[in-house]
């Protein structure tokens, strides 16, 4: 009987350890992305607080609530706590954005407070919840709602540490890190997505070149490495961007002379990691150079980790960052971004940079120029308020930690800025030094933060900042545009076009140069999938321009029958000024398909359905958001759609263009 008993309680203790194991790991949720809440009435955001204590309460018992997140992400999982009312009847769409919607479920006779629903993923922005029955018709009210690409999907965001896949490398092999090197700002000199992106264990973070071959992500090994294993996770939407991935290794920075040590001939299948094993690399070398690069698609890339074997044995493996073991508070996580500040420390070296503080190793450290000459600091991305701080001052310069100081800004050049914290003592040993919200001395909310010192020289190995994102903070201010026509960026004289007509856009320029009108299938949005068509507004600049010839995977061809959007976009971004949906007709088609043919009339019944599958633009639109237009765009090359453009035209176009020297990216 002990034995048995025995034998119970060590299974039990088993299954506790396995429950322990699966529950360390935290699971996605996507609502803590939420950058905009709009409810019919009451404060839509606190469903979003990770906090069930409080609830969104609306007026009445038919509401809705609309959450946003920052960045089109997959999503295929929904809980709902609905709190002190339970809503009986209700129905949940998603959208990309926030125009076209989606329905995922309608629910009827619902008695549970907590409703969780799981569905194919699909990249979406926002979530919308209409409420149309409660019990006893009380006011509708959420508690809280869990957002995530699936039931089980873990969280990979920017509060992982690099790397981020879970890989175990083999004995003897090392996650190669260095200094990034390769382009620092990505497609449209955006600094978020610039090579550092590729290396910052955030997988919703990406690389975005400047084109086509143009532009990569490498990193700088500090000696000769062989790889044993490469791991690449595509970017979110942009799967097929994965056909052409390339690995290179060189002893040249430059890469004037390099060798492809992976090519990847296929598009990525999902959304997730890819290990390739030394056995399916196509060469193989020592280097101390390693690049990610492409020459058959635009390349973006969220997560690059090369793994390898040292060349004399050695190596010092990564700490990651944070270093420290600080367990943050529920809600708060460790505060990332893109690293700014001072490129290169004291006498010009580039290892005690601004980077320095934020790699999570205590023996490295920034090193200022001088008392209040230099600083080091980090763009979050987006507001936050500060809920801890750690700092870990310089081995043999503990007295240098007298002054050191947290700022916090909404100006990237600290112009204005608030001190949140300065010490008025050194250190009192090599550890690190932690300090709480109650001991600060100012707080606010931020997108930029520095450590800085004007009462000593301020060297720091180590920065540590915690913090809580500011639930609608405003997002980053751009130049607003001069004029418009007649109030608006552009105008159709129709919004139905039958197929193969010129679809006529009159557009000004009324900022940038690069201000740009695209041609999106209908819910579809500019950063997500390329534009089918595009051209800079500075072509037509107030005329009628076709935009069947412009630019994009679509060009010159004949768009399919369908719903579309032409979206309005400034400086070369996404932003967006103005949209405008159109519609594409058939009419030969549907005149085919509804003719009887009087002499082949059983011909007639069987060929119809084959018609009546292909013509329906929704199955097509899918297709689209999970493969991206340049597969439509094959699609069409391979049926040889008959080209109706004129070659002349197209040299004046090419002409002015080159003149006025505009690089054509297949960004758009």
């Amino acid at each position: 009987m002990k034995k048995v008993l025995s034998a119970i309680l060590v299974l039990a203790l088993a299954l506790s350890c396995m429950a322990i194991s699966v529950n360390a790991a935290e699971l996605e949720n996507l609502t803590k992305r939420a950058t905009s809440w709009e409810a019919t009435s009451g404060d839509g955001a606190k469903a979003g607080d990770l906090d069930a204590a409080t609830a969104w309460v609306a007026d009445a018992a038919q509401a809705t609530l609309t959450m946003g997140i920052d960045i089109p992400l997959p999503m295929g999982y929904i809980e709902i706590d609905f709190g002190d009312t339970v809503a009986t009847e209700f129905k949940i769409q998603v959208s990309s954005d926030a125009t076209s919607w989606t329905d995922v479920v309608a629910v009827t006779d619902n008695d549970s407070a907590k409703y969780v629903y799981e569905w194919t993923s699909a990249t979406q922005r926002y979530v919308k919840i209409e409420i149309l029955a409660t019990e006893d018709d009380k006011p509708a009210t959420i508690a809280e709602i869990v957002t995530r690409q699936n039931k089980n999907k873990e969280d990979t965001s920017a509060a992982s540490a690099y790397p981020s896949s879970g890989v175990k490398p083999a004995d003897g092999s090392y996650l190669i890190h260095g200094d990034i090197i390769g382009l620092a700002e990505g497609w449209g000199g955006n600094p978020a997505t610039g090579a550092a992106a590729a290396f910052d264990g955030d997988v919703n973070t990406f690389f975005d070149p400047l084109g086509t071959a143009n532009g990569w992500a490498g990193i700088d090994a500090g000696e000769p490495m062989k790889l044993t294993k490469i791991v690449i996770h595509p970017r979110a939407d942009n799967l097929h961007r994965y056909y052409g991935a390339e690995i290179d290794g060189s002893n040249d920075p430059d890469f004037a002379d390099y060798t492809p040590i992976y090519v990847s001939v296929d598009k990525a299948a999902e959304f997730d990691y890819i290990e390739i094993d030394a056995e399916d690399f196509d060469d193989n070398g020592e280097f101390r150079y390693y690049r990610y690069y492409n020459t058959l698609e635009h390349g973006d890339v969220a997560e690059v980790e090369l793994y390898g074997e040292p060349v004399d044995g050695s190596y010092t493996e990564l700490s990651a960052y944070p270093s420290s073991g600080i367990k943050p508070a529920d809600g708060s996580t460790i505060i990332k971004g893109d690293i700014i500040g001072l490129a290169e420390g004291w006498g010009g070296n580039a290892a005690t940079g601004a980077h320095a503080a934020f790699d999570g190793d205590i023996n490295t450290f920034f090193d200022p120029l001088g008392t209040a000459n230099g600083w080091a600091g980090i763009d979050a991305g987006q507001e936050y308020t500060l809920t801890k701080i750690v700092i870990h001052p310089r081995a043999d310069n503990l007295h240098r930690y007298y002054g050191a100081e947290i700022d916090g800004s909404n100006d990237p050049d600290f112009a204005d800025y608030t001190p949140l914290y300065v010490s008025i003592e050194e250190a009192a040993e090599f550890d690190y030094i932690e300090i709480d919200a109650e001991d600060f001395d100012d707080i606010g909310s931020f997108r930029y933060y520095r450590y800085y010192n004007t009462l000593e020289h301020g060297d720091v190995a180590e920065v540590e900042l915690y913090g809580t994102p500011t639930a609608g903070a405003a997002a980053p201010e751009t130049e607003a545009p001069a004029t418009a026509i007649d109030g608006t960026y552009m105008s159709l004289e129709k919004n139905v076009f039958e197929v193969g007509e010129p679809i006529m856009v009159t557009a000004k320029k009324v900022g940038s140069d690069t201000d740009w009108i695209g041609l999106y299938y209908a819910g579809e949005v500019p950063g997500g999938p390329s534009s089918t068509q595009w051209f800079y507004a500075w072509l037509a600049d107030g005329e009628a321009w076709a935009i069947s010839d412009g630019e994009g995977p679509m060009a010159y061809q004949e768009l399919p029958a369908g719903d579309y959007v032409i979206y309005y976009c400034f400086n070369d971004g996404y932003e967006v000024g103005q949209t405008i949906n159109i519609t594409i007709v058939d009419s030969n088609a549907a005149a085919e398909t509804e003719a009887p043919v009087e002499t082949e009339a059983p011909v007639v019944e069987t060929e119809a359905p084959v018609v009546e599958t292909e013509a329906p633009v929704e199955t097509e639109a899918e297709v689209v958001e999970t493969e991206a237009p340049e597969t439509e765009a094959e699609a069409v090359e391979e049926e040889e759609a008959p080209q109706t453009f004129d070659f002349g035209v197209v040299a004046v176009i090419a002409a002015v263009v080159s003149l006025a020297g505009y690089a054509v990216s297949k960004k758009h």
